[in-house]
């Protein structure tokens, strides 16, 4: 005998799989084939037409929208260890770690 509990489980697991089902066999429709007065003419595309800039910019241009580079390198002789050492700032804060190089 199957109780109300069991029932009701059970009643859920199958009401799952038939939506689940169901979902699955939608998302697989075919597409429908074209009426049969419609042609196969290619479709006209209008392009889009950008106005000339006002401006000309330039990829090496400095300043307003194109901000200088305000990166500053220092590069320092270590005598000890015959090094030197490469920095990357931008105003008092490093933005890489330092680069060494030997003499050789």
């Amino acid at each position: 005998m199957i109780t109300g509990k069991q029932f009701t489980y059970s009643l859920t697991i199958i009401l799952s799989f038939l939506f689940l089902l169901t979902a699955s066999v939608s998302a697989q429709n075919t597409p429908k084939a074209p009426a049969k007065n419609q042609t196969n003419s290619p479709q006209i595309s209008v392009s889009d037409t950008v106005p000339k800039l006002r401006y000309n910019f330039k990829s090496s241009q400095k300043g307003g929208l194109f901000l200088n580079d305000a990166t500053q390198y220092e590069v320092i002789y270590d005598p000890e260890s015959g090094n030197y050492i490469f920095y990357e700032k931008v105003g008092d804060y490093l933005i890489k770690h330092p680069t060494f190089l030997s003499e050789e």
